[in-house]
C-alpha cells in the first residue's frame, strides 16, 4: 500500500526539510567559524598581553637594578668596603629601602656571605643570615658583575623574594662584599595584575630554572611549582614564545607564554576556554531559536500554498544578510586584533633591544630615537632633558631633524616639547603651523606635526621624547600612537638611567677617588695599547714618580693636609703635560706619566721639569709645605716590549734615583 500525500503536504514537507537542512548547516558552520575566530583572536590578544607583561617585568626589574647599582657605586660604600665598616651603611640602606618600594629588603654581605648591615628596623638578622652558599652570591663575588638571583624565601623578611646582588668594590677596585636588593615578588604580582584580560584570566611570571611561580594573582601560589599545561609545558620551560589551547589541571585553557629579556623567566597568560566560547554558545542558542522559528514559519507558509512562498524567501534573504554582517564584524575584529598584536610585538622588540643596550649614554640616546621613529613611522625625533637649575628643556639628541630646524632649548609650555613637559602627558599635534605654541625654528624648518611624550622617572617628568613630521611626510598621529609611545617612553627612561649609571661606574672604576686622575687600571689599558702595535715601534716614555718627604708631611700636619697635597701635585702634573699624555695615581704617594710618541731626550726633559714643578713650595691651608720627587724613566721599545716589563724597569730606575738622590734616572738595561 503506497502512502500518497497531498500537494499541500508535500510542499510543507519540502519546505520544512529544506529549512531544517539549510538552517542546521548554516547554524553549525556559523558556530564552528565563530569558535575558531574567537579562539584565534583570544590567542593573539593573550600573546600580545604576554609580550606587554614581559615588557612591564623588564621595566619593573630595571627600576630595582639601576638604583641598586648606583647605590653600590657610591663613595661611602667604597670607603666602607676599604675599612670593613659595613655597619656604617645602615642609614643609607634604610633610606634607599624607603625610596624603592619595589624592594623588600636592602642588605650588605661580606665575602663570607654574612649579613653585615640591612635597611630593616629589626636588626636581628645582622651577623646571623648567611647567603654564602647561594650560587648568585658566589657568582657576583667571583665575576665582579651584578647577578640576579632565583626565587626564594627571604632569610631576613620571611617573604617571597628574588635577590639582586651587586659587587661592592673598595677604593682600590677589589671586591669586598655585595649589596643585595631583595625584589618583592608580591609587589611584582600586583604590577602584572594590570595586564589581566578578564575576571578569570591569570597573568603569571615563571622561573624557568626552578619551575615555580614568581608572580601570580593568588599570593599563595608564589614559589609553588607551575601547574602542568600538558604538551605545552615543554615549550614554556624551554623559553619559547607561543600561544595554544591545551588541557591543564583545571580543564581546557588558552595559554600564551613569552620569555622575559635578560633573565631566565617567562610570562604565562591563561584564560579558561569556556569563558572565551561564551559568545559562540550564545550565538548557537540564538541560531537554534531562529531555526525553530524558520520551521514553524515554513509550515505555516507551506499550508498557504505557493502564493505565500515569496514571503519566507525574503525572510531567508534577510537572515543571510544578517549572517554576512555578523561574519564581516568578526573579520574586522580579527583584523583589528592582529594590528594591535603586531604593534605590541614591534614595541616589545624595540624595548628588548633597548634593555639589552649596554653602550655609552650617547649610543643609548640614538637607540631610543631610532627605535621610536621606526615604531611610529615618523621621519625624525628629538630627546629633551630637563635642566632643573636653568629651568629649561635642553635638546640633547636629534635623529633625522633637518638642519633648518635648530631645535633650541625651550621653557615650559614653549614649543611642542615644552607643552608636553608642562602638561606631564602626551600631546598630539597634526597642524604645527596653526598651533599657538609653535616655535620660530620649527616653522622655518617646515615642521608639520608631532607627538610629544613625557619621560618619567620615579613618577616625575625628567624630559620629553618628541617625534617630528615635516612637510612632504604623510604620517598623522592618533591616541593609539600616543599610548604606544608612552609605553616605549617608560622603557627609554629606564635605559637612559641604566646607561648613565654604567658610565658613572666605568669612570669611577678607572679613576682615583682622591685626585680624580686615572688609576692604575686605566694606565695599564693605555700602556698596553701603546706597546700592542709592536711592528710600528713608536717611541713611548714611561715616568714613575715617588714623592720625597710625603710621610713627614702626613705625620706633621695630618692626613687632611696630606690629601690636599696629593690633589695639588695632581693639578701641577696636569698643567705641565700635553693633552695626549696620561697622568695617573698608582696609590699612596706614587704617580706615573705616560708620554706617547716621545723620544728619550723628550722624556728626560719632562723628568727634569717635574723636579722643578714638584720642588716648588706648596701653601696648603696657610701652611708652607716643601717636598721633592724621585723619577724613574723607561722607554719603549728600548727597555721593554710589554707593559709589565716597562713598569718594572721604570720602578727600578725610580728607586735608583731615590738611593742616589739624583732626582731622576733612566733605566740602564732592557727587560
Amino acid at each position: 500500500m503506497r502512502l500518497r500525500l497531498s500537494l499541500s503536504t508535500q510542499i510543507v514537507v519540502l519546505v520544512v526539510g529544506v529549512a531544517l537542512v539549510a538552517g542546521g548547516t548554516v547554524g553549525v558552520a556559523l558556530v564552528v567559524s565563530a569558535r575558531e575566530a574567537l579562539r584565534d583572536e583570544t590567542l593573539q590578544s593573550s600573546l600580545a598581553t604576554a609580550d606587554l607583561a614581559a615588557a612591564l617585568t623588564t621595566d619593573y626589574m630595571n627600576g630595582i637594578w639601576s638604583p641598586a647599582r648606583e647605590l653600590a657605586a657610591r663613595p661611602t660604600f667604597r670607603h666602607a668596603a676599604s675599612t670593613g665598616d659595613f655597619a656604617s651603611l645602615r642609614p643609607e640602606l634604610a633610606a634607599w629601602l624607603v625610596d624603592n618600594s619595589r624592594a623588600d629588603n636592602a642588605a650588605v654581605f661580606d665575602l663570607n656571605g654574612i649579613d653585615r648591615a640591612n635597611g630593616q628596623d629589626d636588626q636581628s638578622a645582622v651577623g646571623v643570615v648567611n647567603v654564602g652558599s647561594r650560587p648568585w652570591f658566589r657568582a657576583a663575588v667571583a665575576t665582579g658583575l651584578p647577578q640576579q638571583g632565583g626565587a626564594t624565601m627571604s632569610l631576613t623578611t620571611g617573604r617571597p623574594a628574588a635577590p639582586y646582588h651587586v659587587p661592592i668594590l673598595d677604593e682600590a677596585g677589589n671586591v669586598r662584599g655585595t649589596f643585595s636588593a631583595v625584589i618583592s615578588l608580591a609587589a611584582l604580582s600586583d604590577t602584572l595584575r594590570h595586564a589581566d584580560l578578564g575576571p578569570n584570566s591569570a597573568v603569571s611570571l615563571v622561573d624557568l630554572t626552578q619551575g615555580v611561580y614568581l608572580a601570580n594573582p593568588e599570593a599563595a601560589r608564589i614559589l609553588q611549582p607551575v601547574e602542568s599545561l600538558g604538551e605545552a609545558t615543554a615549550h614554556l620551560t624551554s623559553g619559547e614564545r607561543s600561544a595554544t589551547e591545551v588541557t591543564g589541571s583545571s580543564g581546557p585553557v588558552l595559554a600564551a607564554f613569552t620569555p622575559v629579556s635578560g633573565v631566565g623567566w617567562a610570562v604565562l597568560v591563561e584564560q579558561p576556554s569556556a569563558d572565551v566560547y561564551i559568545p559562540a554558545t550564545a550565538m548557537a542558542q540564538r541560531g537554534a531559536v531562529w531555526v525553530a522559528l524558520a520551521m514553524a514559519l515554513a509550515v505555516a507558509l507551506g499550508m498557504g500554498l505557493a502564493t505565500r512562498i515569496a514571503h519566507p524567501l525574503r525572510e531567508l534573504q534577510l537572515a543571510a544578510s544578517q549572517l554576512h554582517d555578523t561574519m564581516a564584524r568578526l573579520r574586522l575584529s580579527e583584523k583589528q586584533s592582529r594590528r594591535e598584536s603586531e604593534r605590541l610585538l614591534a614595541l616589545h622588540g624595540a624595548s628588548s633591544a633597548l634593555a639589552a643596550h649596554t653602550a655609552t649614554p650617547t649610543a643609548v640616546l640614538d637607540q631610543i630615537l631610532s627605535s621610536a621613529v621606526t615604531l611610529l613611522h615618523a621621519g625624525s625625533g628629538s630627546l629633551y632633558r630637563w635642566d632643573a637649575e636653568a629651568l629649561i628643556l635642553r635638546c640633547v639628541r636629534n635623529w633625522g631633524v633637518p638642519a633648518a630646524d635648530t631645535t633650541p632649548d625651550l621653557r615650559i609650555n614653549e614649543g611642542l616639547a615644552g607643552q608636553t613637559f608642562g602638561q606631564g602627558a602626551p600631546v598630539i599635534c597634526n597642524d604645527y603651523g596653526a598651533s599657538s605654541y609653535a616655535t620660530h625654528s620649527g616653522r622655518v624648518g617646515g615642521m608639520r606635526g608631532g607627538l610629544g611624550v613625557p619621560l618619567l622617572w620615579g613618577g616625575s617628568p625628567i624630559g620629553v621624547l618628541l617625534l617630528r613630521v615635516y612637510e612632504g611626510e604623510d604620517t598623522r598621529f592618533d591616541e593609539d600612537d600616543a599610548r604606544f609611545t608612552s609605553l616605549f617612553g617608560d622603557q627609554a627612561s629606564a635605559a637612559m638611567f641604566t646607561a648613565e649609571a654604567f658610565e658613572r661606574q666605568r669612570v669611577a672604576a678607572l679613576h682615583d677617588a682622591l685626585t680624580g686622575l686615572p688609576n692604575r687600571l686605566m694606565l695599564r689599558e693605555h700602556l698596553q695599547k701603546a706597546v700592542a702595535l709592536e711592528g710600528d715601534r713608536v717611541p713611548t716614555g714611561l715616568l714613575l714618580l715617588d714623592l720625597d718627604r710625603f710621610k713627614e708631611v702626613n705625620d706633621t700636619f695630618g692626613h687632611a693636609i696630606g690629601d690636599a697635597l696629593l690633589r695639588e701635585v695632581a693639578r701641577r702634573l696636569m698643567s705641565l703635560l700635553r693633552t695626549s699624555d696620561l697622568v695617573a695615581r698608582l696609590g699612596g704617594d706614587e704617580f706615573c706619566v705616560l708620554l706617547p710618541a716621545t723620544t728619550l731626550v723628550g722624556a728626560q726633559q719632562v723628568a727634569a721639569s717635574l723636579l722643578d714643578l714638584i720642588g716648588a713650595p706648596f701653601v696648603l691651608e696657610g701652611q708652607p709645605v716643601s717636598i721633592g720627587v724621585s723619577v724613574g724613566v723607561a722607554m719603549f721599545p728600548e727597555h721593554g716590549l710589554t707593559a709589565d716589563a716597562l713598569m718594572r724597569q721604570a720602578d727600578l730606575a725610580m728607586y735608583a734615583a731615590k738611593r742616589a738622590r739624583s732626582g731622576w734616572t733612566v733605566c740602564d738595561s732592557a727587560a
